[in-house]
C-alpha cells in the first residue's frame, strides 16, 4: 500500500465540509475522475464520491462505494477497501437496510484489525454506535461506543473521546437523565480543557435539556445561554438548532408561552443554507402549541409549512407525520373533506414503508376520530380495528432489538438495574395492552348498542316519512299554482330587463360607431392628402421627362428618375401598409400564434433590411440571447419587427448603429428594445404616432419618405397579442422603441 494514497484518502474523507457547494465538489471530482489514470487515486476519489452522495443521491453513493471496493480489492489497497465498506454502510443506513449496514461495518472492522489501524477502528466503532442509536439498538450501541472510547483514550485522541461521551449521553437523555448528564459533563470538561470547540453548541444544549429533565431549571437556562453564545460565534444554523432544543424543556413543562417565544426566535433567523429537517420540526412544534391554545387556523398554517419543508427533505416518515397533522388540523376546523384528503395521503405515504407502525397508529387514530365526528360509525369501527392491530404491531416492533442483536452477533449482558427497569417496563406494557383490549371490547359493545338504537330510530323515521309524504303532496298541489304565477311574473320582469339592456347596448354601439366613423373619415382624409402629393410629383417628373427628354443632360435625367423612384416607393409603401391595416380592421388577417426563436426571427428581418442599412453605413447589432422564444403570429411578428427596424434605419444618422436587445420580464412576456442614434422625437408627438386620426409623418435623416402608417399597424398587431409598446426619445440623440411579445411556454 502506498502511504501517499492513504493520506489522500484521509484528506478526501475529512475535507467534505469546506465552504463550496456539494454539487460543485461532486461535479468537479467526477470530471477529474474521468481523466485520472492512477488507479489508487481513482479508488480514493470514488470513495469520496460515495461519502458525498450518501445524503444527496444514495443509489449513486452505493454505486461508487461498490466500484471503489472492487478497484481497491484488485489493487490489494487495504485502506481503500476499509473506506469503501465504511461508506457503503453509511449509504445502507440512509436506505434503512440494517442488515447490509451491519455487514459492511463488520467487514470494515475486520479489515482494520488486519492492518492494525486502531484509530480507524475506533472511528468506525463510533460511527456504528451512532447509527445504532438512531435505529434504537441502544444496548448494542453502548457496546460499540465503549470499545471506541477505550481505543480513543489509549491513543490520546481527545476529539474522539469527546464525541463518544456525547453519543453515550444521548442514549440516556430520556430514560436516565442523571446518567446522561454524567457523560455530557465528562465530554464538556475535556472539550474545554483541550479546546475542542466544534462540540460546544451540541454539548451545552444537551446539558440544558438534561438539567431541565432532572428539575434544575437554573442550570438548564445557564447551559442554554452558553450554547446560544457559542452558536452566535459559529453560524446561524447552530443558533436556530439551539433555540429548537431549548423549546423541548418548555414543552416538557407545558410552558407554552416560553416555548412559543424561543421557536419564534428560531424562525426569525434567516440562513442561506437552512437545515430543512430542523425547520420542519420547529413549525410542527408551533402547530402543536397553537392546537393546545385552540387557535386551529394558526395550527393548520404551521402544519402546512412543516409539510412543505419535509417534502423538500423527502423523508417518507416525516412527510407522513406532517400529512397526518394537517388532517388533524382540518378536523379541528371542522373541514372534514380536507381532513379526509390529507389523512388518506398520509396513509398512502406510510404504506411505502413497513417500519412506521407508530406513525400508522397515529394516522388510523385520527381517521377513526374523523369518521366518528361525521357519524360514519361503520368506517370509524374499521379504522379503530386497524388502529388496534397496528398498535399491537408497534409494540412488537419495539421488541425487535433482541432478534436484531442476534444478527449482529451481540451477547446481551445487562446490568441488574437495567434488567429490573426492563421488567417493570414490560409489566406496564402488558397492563396497557390489557386495558387497551378492554377499551376495544367496550367500544365495540357500545357500537353494537348504538347500532340497535339507530335501527329503531330508522323504523320510526320511515313511519314519519310516510305521513310527511302525504302532507307534502297536498302542499305541493297548493303551491304549484302559486309557483306558476310567480314564474309568469318573473318571465315578464326578465323580459323587461332584457329589453332595457338591449336598448342601452344599441345606444352605446351607435355612439361608438359614430365616433369610429368620424375617426376613419379623418384618417382617410389624411391618407388622401398623403397620396395626392407623391402622385402629383410622380406625374410632373414623368411629364417633364417625356416632353424634354432629348434636351436634358444625363444628371438631369437621373435627378428626375430618382424623384420618380422615391415617389413610387412612397406610394408602394403607403398602399401596402394601407392594405395591411384595412385587412387587420376587418379581421381578414388570421391570428395563428406559434413558438418562434426570437433571435432567428430578428436575423431574418435584419437581412431583408440589410441593403437599406448598408446604403446609410448603419450597423445593426442583435444582442438577443439565442435561448429566447416567443409565442406569436409569424406574419404579424415579421411586420412589427420590419417596421420598427426600418424606422430605426430611416431616422438614424449616417455611419451609426442600431442596437437590438431583449430581456425576460416574467414567465409570460419578453421585452424587446430597438435603439437608434438619430434625430429623436418631440414628447408631444410620441402619443400621436399610434393614433389613426393624427398625422405625424417625418422624413428620414436623408429625406427618406415616411407614411406614418407602419407604427399604427404595429400597435394593431401588438394589441392582438395583448402586448404593449412605448417610446423613449431625446431630440438629437435618438429613440428607443420598447415592446413586449408573449414568451413561449
Amino acid at each position: 500500500m502506498k502511504q501517499s494514497h492513504f493520506f489522500l484518502l484521509v484528506i478526501l474523507f475529512f475535507g467534505f465540509n469546506i465552504s463550496l457547494k456539494a454539487d460543485q465538489y461532486t461535479d468537479s471530482l467526477i470530471n477529474v475522475l474521468s481523466q485520472t489514470k492512477d488507479e489508487y487515486k481513482r479508488a480514493d476519489m470514488m470513495n469520496f464520491l460515495s461519502k458525498e452522495f450518501s445524503t444527496e443521491n444514495t443509489s449513486k453513493g452505493i454505486q461508487y462505494g461498490q466500484e471503489a471496493y472492487k478497484l481497491s480489492s484488485k489493487l490489494n489497497y487495504t485502506n481503500g477497501m476499509i473506506f469503501a465498506k465504511r461508506h457503503l454502510a453509511e449509504n445502507y443506513f440512509v436506505y434503512n437496510l440494517t442488515d447490509s449496514m451491519a455487514e459492511n461495518y463488520n467487514a470494515a472492522i475486520d479489515l482494520c484489525a488486519k492492518s492494525n489501524n486502531n484509530e480507524l477502528i475506533a472511528k468506525i466503532y463510533c460511527d456504528f454506535g451512532f447509527h445504532l442509536i438512531y435505529l434504537s439498538f441502544n444496548e448494542k450501541a453502548v457496546d460499540f461506543l465503549l470499545k471506541s472510547l477505550s481505543i480513543f483514550q489509549e491513543i490520546g485522541n481527545d476529539s474522539g473521546v469527546v464525541a463518544v461521551n456525547k453519543f453515550l449521553g444521548s442514549i440516556y437523555i430520556h430514560k436516565n437523565s442523571q446518567l446522561s448528564l454524567e457523560y455530557y459533563l465528562k465530554a464538556i470538561s475535556l472539550a474545554e480543557e483541550k479546546n475542542v470547540t466544534g462540540e460546544f453548541v451540541i454539548l451545552y444544549n444537551n446539558m440544558g435539556l438534561c438539567y431541565s429533565k432532572i428539575g434544575d431549571k437554573v442550570k438548564s437556562i445557564e447551559n442554554y445561554n452558553k450554547a446560544i453564545d457559542f452558536a452566535k460565534k459559529t453560524d446561524i444554523n447552530s443558533l436556530i438548532y439551539t433555540y429548537h432544543i431549548q423549546s423541548f424543556s418548555y414543552l416538557d413543562d407545558k410552558d407554552w408561552d416560553n416555548a412559543l417565544d424561543v421557536l419564534r426566535k428560531a424562525i426569525s433567523l434567516k440562513s442561506n443554507h437552512p437545515d430543512l429537517i430542523v425547520l420542519g420540526d420547529i413549525y410542527s412544534k408551533l402547530a402543536h402549541i397553537y392546537m393546545v391554545k385552540k387557535n386551529y387556523q394558526l395550527e393548520l398554517e404551521n402544519n402546512l409549512i412543516a409539510l412543505n419543508f419535509r417534502k423538500q427533505v423527502g423523508i417518507s416518515r416525516l412527510i407522513a407525520s406532517s400529512l397526518t397533522n394537517v388532517g388533524s388540523s382540518f378536523i379541528n376546523l371542522q373541514k372534514y373533506d380536507s381532513a379526509k384528503y390529507y389523512l388518506k395521503l398520509a396513509n398512502h405515504e406510510l404504506l411505502k414503508n413497513d417500519k412506521v407502525n407508530r406513525l400508522m397508529c397515529e394516522n388510523l387514530k385520527v381517521l377513526y376520530t374523523l369518521y366518528k365526528k361525521i357519524n360514519k360509525l361503520d368506517s370509524a369501527l374499521i379504522y379503530f380495528e386497524l388502529y388496534s392491530q397496528y398498535n399491537i404491531q408497534a409494540v412488537n416492533d419495539e421488541n425487535l432489538t433482541q432478534s436484531m442483536n442476534k444478527q449482529f452477533g451481540y451477547d446481551r449482558e445487562l446490568k441488574q438495574n437495567e434488567l429490573h427497569a426492563s421488567k417493570i417496563q414490560n409489566i406496564y406494557l402488558a397492563l396497557i395492552i390489557f386495558l387497551f383490549v378492554l377499551l376495544c371490547i367496550a367500544l365495540y359493545l357500545r357500537f353494537i348498542s348504538v347500532r340497535k338504537v339507530n335501527l329503531l330510530l330508522n323504523q320510526q323515521k320511515n313511519v314519519l316519512e310516510q305521513t310527511n309524504n302525504s302532507l307534502e303532496q297536498t302542499q305541493q298541489q297548493l303551491s304549484k299554482s302559486n309557483q306558476e304565477l310567480e314564474l309568469r311574473f318573473n318571465d315578464i320582469q326578465n323580459l323587461l330587463i332584457e329589453v332595457s339592456n338591449a336598448k342601452k347596448i344599441v345606444e352605446q354601439s351607435a355612439a361608438e360607431l359614430s365616433e369610429l366613423n368620424k375617426t376613419k373619415d379623418k384618417f382617410f382624409s389624411i391618407i388622401a392628402h398623403d397620396l395626392t402629393n407623391p402622385i402629383a410629383s410622380f406625374r410632373v417628373s414623368i411629364s417633364v421627362m417625356l416632353k424634354y427628354f432629348d434636351q436634358m443632360t444625363t444628371p438631369e435625367k437621373i435627378n428626375y428618375l430618382e424623384s420618380a423612384k422615391k415617389n413610387s416607393e412612397l406610394l408602394s409603401n403607403l398602399l401596402e401598409n394601407l392594405l395591411i391595416w384595412s385587412r387587420s380592421q376587418r379581421r381578414i388577417i388570421g391570428f395563428d400564434p406559434i413558438n418562434i426563436n426570437l433571435k432567428k426571427s430578428l436575423d431574418s428581418n435584419i437581412n431583408v433590411l440589410a441593403t437599406a442599412a448598408k446604403n446609410k453605413e448603419i450597423s445593426i447589432i442583435n444582442l438577443v440571447d439565442n435561448s429566447y422564444s416567443i409565442n406569436s403570429d409569424e406574419f404579424m411578428t415579421d411586420s412589427i419587427l420590419r417596421n420598427i427596424i426600418s424606422n430605426a434605419i430611416k431616422f438614424s444618422f449616417r455611419a451609426n448603429k442600431v442596437i437590438i436587445s431583449a430581456r425576460k420580464i416574467n414567465d409570460d412576456f419578453i421585452e424587446i428594445s430597438i435603439k437608434d442614434f438619430g434625430i429623436g422625437l418631440l414628447p408631444e408627438n410620441i402619443d400621436l404616432l399610434f393614433q389613426v386620426d393624427s398625422k405625424v409623418s417625418t422624413p428620414g435623416t436623408e429625406n427618406e419618405p415616411s407614411t406614418g402608417l407602419g407604427l399604427i399597424i404595429c400597435k394593431e398587431f401588438l394589441d392582438r397579442h395583448t402586448c404593449n409598446i412605448k417610446i423613449e426619445s431625446e431630440i438629437g440623440k435618438g429613440s428607443t422603441f420598447i415592446f413586449t411579445l408573449p414568451a413561449a411556454k
